[in-house]
């Protein structure tokens, strides 16, 4: 394996002395034959990442993984004859909340009367159905299980479970290795005049950008069932623009500044709750005499109890830092009047026959 793999799944304790650090992933990477291999561990190459746990007296039980629209597979192998995958359910879509000490503890409804478990599709945005852990018939030394979330699947804000191997041959099998799972937020995005927003830590590393003419007149801004329009006075004020300035819930700039006959209906919520969408449309005739540009956007909200807290992952907990979606929306000059341009070319006309008759003239 080249030095300069990608390495995103680390041991959370304890961690690797600097000297070995330096040598790139094969102090975290998949178990060599020799005695010093690290057990369990995990490394990420290419899209995937894979956690390995050859037997149940491993030295380091917690690993960290991360999980993103580039890196989209998680692979969990535990030994054959000593290890199991966890947590068990029928239809291969049960994970562990964060805050799961020992995953003996950590059961799907198949398998008791109470879950507390958490279905992987209640993490992920639109909770699809097709998301499951699939059996890699591929491993023959390994029960190997693998997890691969489509792109279009990724939430707008950060969520972690648990999974990994337990001992087989108990009655309560102990935890041999445990893998806390970071799901990473999607990034915001525009695509033609439409902001679909996210709020993860890595989701907002630069403003959305939309420019509206009189030909191209409308945006629509998406928050989501996760996010909350900014300003909160959004058909009243909207936020300046500065470069790097995030958009904020309390700036009090007026519309009527740049649009003298604006009217909050210009602003339009849609019907539908969930989707916490957003229209902004500039009237015919209503555009500035010159170029002006203004700042809205979304930040997560203050989450209600959704359906994941109600099987004990806490969502606030879990999350790092949320971020910003920030648009800065640029409104460009209205176009000449036909009026105006009829009278330009007149006095075009004109001054072109006066040229003419004082050449005459002459």
């Amino acid at each position: 394996m080249a030095s300069s793999s990608r390495v995103r799944c680390l041991r959370s304790v304890p961690s690797c002395p600097v000297s070995r650090l330096s040598l790139g992933p094969k102090c975290v990477g998949t178990p060599d034959v020799g005695a010093s291999a690290a057990n369990p561990s995990c490394l990420t190459e290419g899209s995937e990442t894979q956690c390995t746990c050859q037997d149940k007296n491993g030295s380091a039980k917690d690993l960290v993984a991360t999980l993103s629209q580039n890196q989209n597979s998680l692979k969990i192998r535990c030994k054959k004859t000593e290890l199991k995958f966890a947590p068990e359910s029928s239809d291969g879509k049960a994970v562990c909340p964060s805050t799961t000490t020992e995953l003996k503890d950590c059961k799907a409804a198949s398998t008791r009367s109470v879950s507390n478990s958490v279905e992987i599709n209640t993490l992920l945005s639109g909770s699809p159905n097709d998301v499951s852990w699939k059996d890699d018939g591929a491993d023959d030394q390994y029960t190997s299980k693998k997890l691969v979330i489509p792109q279009e699947y990724f939430p707008s804000v950060d969520q972690k479970f648990i999974v990994g191997c337990v001992a087989s041959d108990s009655g309560t099998p102990a935890t041999a290795m445990k893998v806390t799972v970071t799901l990473e937020a999607k990034a915001s995005a525009t695509q033609e005049q439409t902001v679909n927003c996210a709020y993860g830590a890595n989701s907002n590393k630069a403003h959305q950008a939309i420019t509206l003419t009189p030909e191209n007149n409308k945006f629509t801004l998406v928050c989501g069932d996760k996010g909350q329009i900014l300003p909160t006075k959004y058909q009243e004020t909207y936020c300046a623009h500065e470069d790097g300035k995030d958009a904020a819930d309390t700036c009090k700039d007026e519309y009527s500044g740049i649009f003298p006959n604006y009217e909050t209906t210009w602003w339009t919520k849609a019907t539908e709750t969930a989707s916490n969408e957003y229209t902004f449309k500039i009237p015919e005739g209503q555009f500035p005499t010159e170029k002006q540009t203004f700042t809205v956007g979304c930040h997560r909200h203050t989450p209600v109890q959704d359906n994941a807290q109600k099987n004990g992952v806490d969502n606030n907990a879990q999350e790092a830092k949320p971020t910003v979606c920030t648009v800065d929306v640029t409104v460009a000059a209205s176009a000449p009047s036909s009026a105006a341009e009829l009278a330009s070319g007149i006095s075009l006309m004109l001054l072109s026959v006066a040229s003419i008759a004082f050449s005459f003239a002459l």
